[in-house]
C-alpha cells in the first residue's frame, strides 16, 4: 500500500515538473519570438554628427541603429569616443545625449527625473521637441544636468561668469571645471573656455536660477539642490 501511494506521489511529482518546464519552454518562445521580431525591425543609417570636445570641433559620421520605433539604440564609430557631451547632427537643429541625463522642472511640485540614454532633442522654429523611449513631446522650462559638471540650456539662458555675461540659445551648454569653465552656444556654433574663474557661476532664465559651481537652482525664492545620482531618478514620461 505504501509502494502505491509513493508510486502515486512520484507520478504527480513528475507531471507537475513536466507542466513547470513546459510554461518555461513557452514563455522563453513567447520572448523570443517578440526578440526577433523586434530584430527584424531594426535599421542602421548613417548620419553626420559633431562635438566639441574642449574648444576643438570635431565632426564624425556614425552607424546609427534605430529600434521598430526609429528611436535611436546606438551610435558607433570605431575612430570616435563619445563622452557626455551633447553629440549635434551636422544639419539639422537636433542633438543626441549619449548617456541618462537629470531633467529639471522647477516650477513642479516633483522637479527631477531621468531622461534616457539617446534622447533627441529638437528645435522646430521657436520649441523644442523630445523624442525618447518613453514617448514624445514638449519642453519648456526646464534643463538638463548630468550629475555631475555639465548643464544643458534648453531655452535661452545667460550665463555669467567673471562679471561677463554669455547670452545662449536653445542647446547650448556648460561644462564647469576647476576654476574654470567651457561654454558652447549652439546658435552661434561657437566655443568659448575661461580659466581662472574667480567667481560663482550662475546661469539665468526669465523664471529660475542655476548656480552652477554648487549645483543648485533657485525657484520662486526657494533655493533646492540638484542629484548627483541620476541613475536613482525616475524616467520622465511625455
Amino acid at each position: 500500500m505504501l509502494k502505491i501511494e509513493e508510486i502515486k506521489r512520484k507520478k504527480i511529482s513528475f507531471s507537475i515538473l513536466v507542466s513547470v518546464i513546459l510554461i518555461l519552454v513557452l514563455i522563453c518562445s513567447f520572448v523570443l519570438f517578440f526578440q526577433i521580431k523586434e530584430y527584424r525591425n531594426y535599421k542602421v543609417i548613417t548620419e553626420n554628427f559633431y562635438y566639441y570636445f574642449a574648444s576643438t570641433k570635431i565632426e564624425f559620421s556614425a552607424s546609427v541603429a534605430l529600434n521598430s520605433k526609429d528611436k535611436i539604440i546606438s551610435i558607433e564609430n570605431d575612430n570616435i569616443e563619445i563622452t557626455s557631451y551633447p553629440i549635434y547632427y551636422k544639419n539639422s537643429n537636433k542633438m543626441v545625449l549619449p548617456k541618462n541625463m537629470e531633467i529639471v522642472y522647477p516650477f513642479k511640485a516633483r522637479p527631477l527625473y531621468k531622461l534616457g540614454v539617446y534622447s533627441e532633442i529638437l528645435l522646430k522654429g521657436d520649441y523644442l521637441y523630445v523624442n525618447s523611449e518613453f514617448g514624445t513631446g514638449r519642453l519648456y522650462d526646464c534643463f538638463l544636468y548630468d550629475g555631475d559638471d555639465l548643464y544643458v540650456f534648453l531655452e535661452n539662458t545667460i550665463v555669467i561668469v567673471n562679471g561677463t555675461k554669455y547670452n545662449l540659445g536653445p542647446m547650448s551648454y556648460a561644462k564647469v571645471g576647476m576654476n574654470s569653465i567651457g561654454i558652447y552656444d549652439k546658435q552661434k556654433d561657437n566655443f568659448t573656455y575661461i580659466d581662472n574663474v574667480n567667481s560663482t557661476i550662475e546661469a539665468y532664465t526669465d523664471e529660475y536660477m542655476i548656480n552652477l559651481s554648487k549645483d543648485l537652482y533657485k525657484y520662486n525664492s526657494s533655493t533646492y539642490s540638484l542629484i548627483k545620482n541620476v541613475e536613482a531618478l525616475d524616467s520622465v514620461e511625455f
